[in-house]
Order: structure tokens, then C-alpha cells, then sequence
């Protein structure tokens, strides 16, 4: 029995594979396998191209001109958001199809502590970061992504994107879900629009958590803060959402499930361009949408539609929208119109 243990657990080592650290710096030899500081490597791909599924890559501060393909498990750690960058303005990948995107991603990444900028704000097809594999879990926590058309997009994987400024994208964050069962977290990020038109979120079906973001447009003609597709769970709490221009959270007719949108401060969606324009936008009054305790102030509409059935809300505050209650809103029992007095009055 003892020898049969013996051979199960010799068995079972040959059948893990080690993780290993590796680094990038501008100051390492850049001597393979790159497993010290004084090793390290000159370049995050050429470090990359010898990983293996689990390895982890730790980044030195510097500036990074490159674009990267990642074609293994990887954990990519920047030493600072700030001063730790991948700067792939005006650079092309050879990788097909993604000759705009900085990064690309095909196997499961976790990235973390990096200033992320794209090829260019207004090159078309540019993305910084697109994770294009429909297994591909992405989790970006702690970084900046700037400076493209797109700033993150993902296909079909669950993704996890924490504490992550988008500054100058067209769309700073797309993601189409499928039939993904997981739940992704956007949560804690801070989305500025300077520039005109785009989105700040585009979720095509799947389930996802919105929760604790700002975002806020600044130029003019920007078009919606949260746009949802086809959803089916989603959690919208306790975000600032202000000034896109067409809605600040705009939602398709079809809802797969339950879409609740809580605890948000909505406001600043008032441009004379678009009389549809507003609040929140979804077409027909949907059993499936609960819209509660949030401010909703200042936009050309509440919350608004163009179908037959009517929106019904509650607990909620209006105040100063063009039109508080619109012809396709019916006021919940605890919905009021009063000032909310953010600051004292």
C-alpha cells in the first residue's frame, strides 16, 4: 500500500506545473529566464514569449514602446500606474486583425499597476487593450487606459475591472457577455470623456455589477454613459453618472431577466439636440427594470420611453429635469420632486 502511495504522489508532482516570476527592467542584462532584477528583461513581450501558463512578470518603472500578444496564463504587475507605461502611440501589431490594439489577449490575464495608452484617439480601429477569446477571463485593477478608440474590450469571458481610470477613448469599456453564467464587476473606476461621441460603458447581454463609478462626459455630443444590450443581470448602484448627452444610462427594449439600477446621483442629460434625450432611456415600461432611490436631476427627461406601457418608479428624487415626469413615467408612492440639496441651500 505504502508503494502505491509513493508512485500516486510522485504522479501527481509530475503533473504540476511550477509557476515562475520573471522582470522587466531598463536597467537588467536582459539574460533569459529573466528571474532577477539583474537579469531582467529590456522588453515586457520578449519576457513574455518564454512564460508559461500560471508565470507571473513583474514590470520595473519606465516607458514601454510596445505592443504586446499574450498567448499565456499571465499575471502582469506594473510598479506604479503613473510611471510604469505601455505606450504603443502610432506602433502596429503584426497579430492578425489587431493591428490597432497595444495589447491583445487570448488566454486568461490578470493586469495590474500600468498607465495603458493606445495607438491614438482618433485612429481608427485603435483599442488598448482587447481580450479576444470567449474562455479569456480579464481582470485590470489599478491601471490608467488611455488614448484610443477603444480602451477595453472582451469577448464572451468574465471580467474583473477594479480601481482603472479611462481618460480620451471613444468607448472606454465594451464588453459582449454571451451566454457567459459569471458575473463581472466594473467597480470603482472613474471614466472622463473629453472628446466627442462614444460611450463610457457599452454591455452587450450577460451579467455584470456596476457599482461605486464615476462617470462624467465633457465634451459635447457624447452619447450614453452606461449603454446596456440585450441584458440580462444587471446591477447598477451607487455611481455618478453625468452630462452624455443622448442618456446617461440607455437600455434596449429586451431584458433576459432583472436589470436594477439603485442609489445613483443621473444627471446633466440636457442637450436641446435630442428631445428623447435624458435620464434613463428604455423604450417600453418593463416589469424587469426597477429603478430606485436614486437623484435624477437636471436631464431634458427623467426617465423616458416610446412605447406604450409606462415606466413605474419609486423612492426615487426628481428635480430640475426639463421634464420631471414625462408622458411615459408614472411617479412610485415615494417618489418626490425636491431639491437635493448636495450642498446647503
Amino acid at each position: 500500500m505504502n508503494k502505491l502511495k509513493t508512485i500516486f504522489l510522485l504522479f501527481l508532482i509530475t503533473q504540476v506545473s511550477f509557476a515562475t516570476i520573471r522582470y522587466v527592467s531598463k536597467t537588467g542584462s536582459s539574460t533569459p529566464p529573466y528571474t532577477s532584477w539583474e537579469t531582467a528583461s529590456d522588453s515586457i513581450q520578449k519576457c513574455i514569449n518564454i512564460c508559461v501558463d500560471g508565470d507571473t512578470v513583474i514590470v520595473a518603472n519606465g516607458v514601454y514602446k510596445e505592443v504586446l500578444v499574450v498567448n499565456v496564463v499571465l499575471t502582469l504587475i506594473g510598479s506604479s500606474m503613473d510611471s510604469c507605461i505601455i505606450d504603443g502611440t502610432g506602433l502596429n501589431s503584426t497579430y492578425p486583425n489587431s493591428e490597432g490594439v497595444t495589447i491583445i489577449v487570448l488566454k486568461n490575464l490578470i493586469i495590474s499597476n500600468l498607465n495603458l495608452i493606445g495607438k491614438g484617439a482618433q485612429i481608427s480601429l485603435s483599442q488598448v487593450l482587447a481580450s479576444i477569446k470567449n474562455s479569456s477571463d480579464l481582470t485590470v485593477h489599478n491601471c490608467r487606459v488611455s488614448n484610443a478608440i477603444g480602451g477595453i474590450g472582451s469577448i464572451g469571458g468574465k471580467s474583473t475591472i477594479t480601481n482603472v481610470i479611462f481618460y480620451n477613448n471613444r468607448i472606454d469599456l465594451s464588453n459582449y457577455r454571451g451566454n457567459n453564467p459569471d458575473t463581472s464587476l466594473i467597480t470603482n473606476c472613474i471614466f472622463i470623456k473629453p472628446q466627442k461621441y462614444g460611450n463610457a460603458i457599452q454591455e452587450i447581454e450577460g451579467n455584470t455589477l456596476i457599482e461605486n463609478n464615476i462617470l462624467l462626459a465633457l465634451g459635447t455630443n457624447n452619447e450614453y454613459g452606461i449603454d446596456l444590450i440585450y441584458p440580462n443581470i444587471k446591477l447598477i448602484k451607487n455611481n455618478i453618472i453625468s452630462n452624455y448627452n443622448l442618456h446617461n444610462i440607455d437600455i434596449t427594449d429586451y431584458i433576459g431577466d432583472t436589470v436594477i439600477i439603485e442609489n445613483n446621483n443621473i444627471g446633466y442629460s440636457n442637450s436641446e439636440n435630442y428631445l428623447t434625450g435624458g435620464g434613463i432611456w428604455q423604450p417600453t415600461g418593463n416589469p424587469k427594470l426597477s429603478i430606485r432611490n436614486n437623484i435624477i436631476y437636471k436631464n431634458r427627461n427623467s426617465v423616458n420611453g416610446n412605447g406604450p406601457e409606462k415606466h413605474r418608479t419609486d423612492y426615487n428624487i426628481y428635480w430640475k429635469n426639463t421634464n420631471n415626469v414625462p408622458g411615459t413615467l408614472i411617479l412610485g408612492e415615494h417618489d418626490i420632486i425636491a431639491n437635493p440639496m448636495f450642498v446647503k441651500d
